[in-house]
């Protein structure tokens, strides 16, 4: 799963409520200590992998999270991230002889673990030089001969994007690589799906791939398509018997090109893949049969995942990701028939995920006992005991007696945060704004979490949180899609138990995502200022509490809004950020008439890509500007991104930090000289991971990484507990939530 770049939500209250406390509390300068918190799972698992002596041991690859290990069948996770350069996870291999040794394939390469997956080494000797800005060489699939361990095979390739065509090949355990299928023989933009080896012949391999199955029979080096009898050649996934090698099993996965939807299914070969012979499909639907914003892969099966049981050829287990048909299925006959077994009566415990049905993206079975199973969903960790007869969730704990509704962690965090909003009002209450799963919020500082979505109308996705600042149960929330330019205002007047969409084209507020919400603290609660700003639609006010809406945008030259902020004790006083250079109306934007009118501000920096802006709570005369690296075509150069201070109504400005990304930023509510910065990275390039969360202890002049404990390192967003200022808060993109506490015996290493 692949997301955008969010832009940095914080609400203005978390500035204001900073600035009340200040000198509160006595300064605190010790380094930080991490520890993962949320509700469990809700990421996309892309690949399982099970230890081939222990069925407990099993390793879980997220999309954008990286790699999390259980030793207990998943009743406890940890991230397993230390050395990774890339976090998105396509697969997961262990040596069959020695299961320390563990292979992940990466877009940024193959990565290898000597230690049970506790660190890793990328492997690149062979492959191109790394790309800054571009994938070099993605590599999809791994593959390991089972009679030679240190031969290893990777595939290139990102799934449904480009292809290469490309296998690489190492025999001394990926220390060094090579180009192994010769030119022509494979299509040359072919992306790479899977790899089997021949248990026997380990010289004969199989490729599945999206322009078809290949064969070579020479270690690699030719291959030959082997495609007789499939209805398309989208094949995602080829498995070899174990006991029956020359029976072959493929996964062909939805086909969606000019309109037109080929469906999956499962085929068996019978003679080494000279032909195929179709044992599983599903009817297509038409729209019709299909509720909701469902995309185009609900109308059809698509099978990503097939397994044969190590101990019985004849047992197959097919994986389907679909919406609609979306599931597990075995075949004990080879084929011949079929049954679910994900429906819900075979499910104990479904998690508190309950709006995705039990899409399979990832499926393994135990080498050691197969009766133990795991399966991946877009959000979802399920094991059994038995075949795959019975099935329980092992991603979320339940919390409060059982109770599903409200969740606590089990490790297993691969959510994309959006935002994190500290009630003013109520210690301990968080409203986190999540990619896909919407709105969630705690109670207890981060121990356990209820999904809040009543009402709204874009429950997947949660932009900003502000709640109102004299009366904890009311809330504003900018929800809507990442794909596309779409969403709604929600206002909830019962602390988020339901919401009710209050900005309409009919109440003077178009269509498109909330990013940011800023309620006047001086308006008067009856006619309550709410400011709010839409994607590509520029500014938006509200004088009764957001019953009606007019346009605030005179003196803007751009409606590319990246930060909307009111000043704590002037209310006409607002600062904005558009996006884009000067010359196409990018900048910083102020209004001292309550945004009647708006006026470039004439910095002494160049701002076109500003994610952040924050009003200094010891003196808001002084702002905080988290810039990205930005390139300005025209000019042909790049404009450097990093944590700015400005001063005299914004004009002037002092680089404090320099890099590359930057979302947000936040000030020590005791200690002004205290500053936070978080710096992600997007995952579109080789090395990726972000540079996490750093420090200052003295005003912006040195800074340090903090990042101990801290599995996930592109940090969206950070927010530091009023009344409890040793607490610290911070959103991932990938690794979900983290809470710290101050621990002065921890090393901060100065940058």
């Amino acid at each position: 799963m692949h997301h955008p770049l969010p832009l940095n939500a914080q609400v203005v209250y978390l500035s204001l409520l900073l600035m009340l406390t200040a000198g509160a509390y006595p300064p605190v300068n010790g380094a930080i200590r991490w520890e993962s918190i949320g509700p469990g799972g809700g990421g996309w698992i892309e690949c399982l992998a099970v230890d081939p002596r222990d069925p407990g041991t099993v390793y879980a690859g997220s999309d954008v999270g990286g790699i999390f290990k259980s030793t207990d069948g998943g009743a406890s996770w940890h991230a397993s991230n230390i050395g990774l350069k890339n976090d998105f996870i396509r697969d997961i291999v262990i040596d069959p002889d020695n299961p320390d040794v563990i292979y992940a394939a990466t877009p940024g390469g193959v990565h290898k673990s000597v230690d049970r997956g506790e660190t890793w080494t990328v492997l690149r000797n062979g492959f191109p030089p790394v790309a800054a800005h571009a994938f070099s060489s993605p590599v999809n699939t791994i593959a390991i001969d089972p009679r030679n361990s240190s031969v290893l095979y990777a595939g290139v390739g990102r799934r449904d994007k480009e292809g290469a065509g490309t296998i690489y090949k190492s025999t001394d355990g990926g220390g060094h690589w090579w180009i192994v299928n010769a030119d022509g023989t494979i299509h040359p933009r072919a992306v790479i799906y899977s790899i089997c080896v021949h248990p026997v012949d380990t010289g004969v391999l199989y490729a599945g791939t999206d322009r078809g199955v290949y064969r070579s029979s020479d270690g690699g080096v030719t291959w030959s398509p082997k495609n007789n009898g499939l209805a398309h050649q989208n094949v995602r996934a080829v498995a070899v018997g174990a006991r029956q090698p020359h029976t072959l099993y493929l996964a062909l996965g939805a086909l969606h090109r000019e309109g037109t939807i080929s469906g999956g299914a499962v085929y068996r070969s019978d003679n080494e893949g000279e032909d195929w012979e179709l044992i599983r499909e599903e009817r297509l639907y038409s729209e019709g049969d299909i509720s909701g914003d469902a995309p185009i892969g609900a109308l059809s099966p698509d099978y990503f995942s097939i397994e044969v049981s190590p101990v019985d050829s004849r047992v197959c287990f097919a994986g389907d990701v679909s919406w609609k048909t979306g599931g597990l299925y075995v075949s004990r006959d080879a084929g011949t028939t079929w049954s679910g077994l994900t429906a819900p009566g075979h499910i104990r415990g479904y998690g508190w995920i309950t709006q995705w049905g039990v899409g399979v993206t990832s499926a393994a079975i135990a080498p050691s006992d197969p009766r133990v199973m795991y399966i991946g969903t877009s959000g979802h960790i399920f094991r059994s005991g038995d075949e795959g007869r019975t099935w329980r969730q092992v991603y979320s704990a339940p919390a409060g007696g059982g109770d599903e509704g409200r969740s606590a962690s089990r490790g297993l965090e691969t959510t994309c945060i959006h935002s994190i909003t500290l009630d003013p009002r109520i210690p301990g209450t968080l409203y986190v704004g999540y990619f896909d799963l919407g709105l969630l919020i705690s109670r207890d500082g981060g121990r356990s979490f209820t999904r809040s979505v009543t009402g709204m109308s874009y429950p997947n996705n949660t932009f900003t949180v502000a709640p109102d600042p004299d009366d904890s149960l009311i809330l504003y929330a900018g929800t809507g899609e990442w794909s596309r330019n779409e969403g709604a205002l929600c206002k909830s007047t019962d602390g988020g138990a339901s919401w009710r969409v209050i900005g309409t084209p009919k109440t003077g507020l178009p269509l498109g995502r909330p990013r940011f919400i800023c309620v006047d603290p001086q308006s008067p609660r009856e006619t309550r200022i709410v400011y709010t700003a839409i994607d590509e639609k520029g500014i938006f006010k509200s004088i009764d509490g957001g019953a009606s809406w007019r346009a605030v945008n005179r003196g803007l030259s751009s409606q590319d809004i990246r930060a909307l902020i009111v000043h704590p004790s002037r209310s006409d006083t607002l600062f904005t950020a558009c996006g884009g250079t000067v010359e196409e109306g990018g900048g910083l934007y102020v209004t001292h008439n309550g945004a009647a009118l708006w006026k470039r501000v004439a910095t002494d920096e160049v701002f076109p890509n500003i994610q952040t802006l924050l009003i200094d709570p010891h003196n808001p005369e002084i702002l905080y500007a988290g810039h990205r690296t930005y390139y300005d075509p025209a000019r042909q150069e790049y404009i450097s991104g990093g944590v700015f201070r400005g001063t005299d109504e914004a004009r002037n400005w002092v680089k404090l930090l320099d890099d590359t990304f930057v979302s947000s930023i936040a000030v020590h509510p005791a200690d002004p000289n205290s500053i936070y910065a978080g710096c992600p990275d997007h995952n579109y390039h080789d090395f990726s991971r972000g540079t996490g969360l750093y420090k200052s202890t003295d005003g912006g002049t040195h800074w340090a990484l903090v990042n101990e404990g801290l599995s996930g390192l592109r940090v969206s967003c950070v927010s530091i507990q009023p009344e409890e200022p040793s607490v610290v808060y911070c959103g991932t993109e990938g690794n979900g939530l983290f809470r710290s506490s101050t621990q002065n015996s921890i090393h901060e290493e100065e940058r």
